[in-house]
């Protein structure tokens, strides 16, 4: 960075000052203004980045996948992804070409459920019912209803009549389930191992088993009966069926939210298989919808695969340079510098010396409309159709005087009724403007010297 010192701050001081004085003529005020403006872009340096973007190319054999909707959609048809509740690790290898070296990296961008749900809402009109999408929210007690995500709160399951397996012989062993039943049986210290349903109906089964003794022996194959009988049972009132959550239906439902979209999503998605959340995202994006997605990241070797050596030889003996690239990654940009090892080595094969340099990374090689795409110079503007309208006026420019041409204010006066009508004065502008004129001079003649030291170089020191 460039910063002023020396004498040039206290002109720069002096030059706010004039700036704001009425003394000195407008004329003198914008051209003193022009070179401050100078001043500040001269005494701002930028200082060049050193991070770049390099040329990326995804996929097997340099294959492309473009980036936005129909990358994401490719990758998830395509590339490695690690799917989990929380959302979806999108991966791939890309090939960067980085200090004149081709590494393989690692691309990665996440997909978060909150945001597939918000993509797959917004894809159910059209999709229809056969949306994906659709099961998620139903397994959290959600339907569709008048183009809206509806949801049921749902109930804890109670106590409510049904039926029983008992086995044969057993009447204290009544249980929801066969294999709950055959397990009551079994003395302390005996476990049930084997088991199999042999034959089932709506009233009995018949079911095969062996038993593991304490000290690790297992009996033969053993057969026994069941049969249903009338109980109380843990389910929903009326035999309905619960949602995949656990939940009864209580019948009424509660439109969602956009908060409530998201969290019900969240924990319908649980239950699903892992599959379901990546086919649910690329679903939606088939179908048009956006969903945002984490920034694309690199990571990839530190170093140069293969580190570059040079090496000459001479009467007294060789010197070896090795050079390697040290690669740096933030985001979705890739740094690097160079170390550079020297050997020198006699004719007797003894390593005199050793030298390590390690360079700072190059400067920015790219055009400043690929750096700053934002600025205004490098925004891509609309041309307007038709006619551009056009229309004429006269302007007329006067001289001013280059010294200035000011008067001084008249005096201020205040009328005392009481006294007579006698005034009295209250400002005595006249003494201060007599005071002031000797003072011009002055005054223009330090403008002079700072506008001097503002336009030539070497106005101000550099550091």
């Amino acid at each position: 960075m460039i910063k002023i010192t020396g004498f040039a701050p206290f002109l720069f001081g002096v030059l706010r000052v004039l700036l704001t004085s009425r003394i000195l003529s407008r004329r003198l005020c914008v051209a003193l203004a022009l070179g401050t403006v100078w001043l500040n872009v001269h005494a701002v340096g930028v200082q060049a980045a050193t991070q770049y973007a390099p040329a990326v190319s995804y996929g097997v054999n340099s294959a492309t996948v473009s980036e936005g909707t129909s990358g994401l959609k490719a990758l998830l048809s395509t590339r490695a992804y690690v799917s989990a509740a929380s959302g979806i690790a999108l991966q791939d290898k890309v090939l960067l070409t980085v200090g004149g070296e081709v590494i393989t990296a690692t691309a990665a961008r996440n997909l978060a459920t909150a945001a597939i749900a918000r993509g797959a809402v917004k894809a159910i009109p059209f999709v229809g019912a056969a949306s994906l999408a659709l099961d998620v929210w139903k397994a959290a007690g959600c339907k569709y209803e008048d183009a809206k995500i509806k949801c049921d709160a749902g109930s804890t399951p109670g106590p409510v009549p049904g039926s029983l397996w008992q086995p044969a012989s057993y009447p204290g062993c009544k249980r929801e389930t066969i294999l709950a039943a055959m397990q009551c049986t079994m003395p302390s210290g005996q476990t049930l191992v084997g088991f199999a349903v042999v034959s089932q109906t709506a009233t009995n089964a018949t079911v095969s088993y062996k038993v593991q003794y304490s000290g690790g022996a297992v009996s033969g194959t053993n057969g026994y009966n069941l049969s249903k009988v009338s109980g109380t049972v843990t389910g929903c009132a009326g035999g309905v069926e619960p949602f995949l959550n656990g939940k009864c239906p209580t019948g009424t439902v509660d439109v969602c939210d956009a908060t409530c979209i998201e969290a019900k999503f969240a924990q319908g998605i649980a239950l699903q298989p892992a599959s379901k959340l990546p086919a649910v995202a690329k679903e939606a994006i088939e179908a048009g919808q956006a969903i945002d997605s984490s920034p694309l990241s690199l990571t990839g070797p530190a170093t140069s695969p293969v580190p570059k050596a040079v090496t000459t030889t001479g009467p007294s003996g060789t010197t070896t340079t090795t050079t390697t690239n040290n690669y740096q990654y933030e985001g979705d940009r890739v740094t690097y510098n160079q170390t550079s090892v020297t050997n020198v080595t006699n004719n007797a094969g003894d390593i005199i010396s050793t030298t390590t340099t390690t360079d700072s990374a190059p400067e920015d090689e790219r055009a400043e409309c690929e750096k700053h795409p934002e600025t205004v110079g490098c925004a891509e503007f609309d041309t307007p159709e038709g006619e551009i309208p056009k229309d004429s006026m006269s302007v007329d420019f006067q001289e001013e005087n280059l010294f200035g041409a000011g008067a001084c204010p008249a005096d201020g006066f205040l009328a005392i009724g009481v006294i007579g009508g006698q005034t009295m004065k209250v400002v005595d502008w006249t003494t201060m403007c007599n005071f002031a004129l000797p003072m011009r001079g002055l005054i223009l003649a330090l403008a002079s010297v700072s506008a001097f030291f503002i336009v030539m170089p070497g106005g101000g020191n550099q550091s």
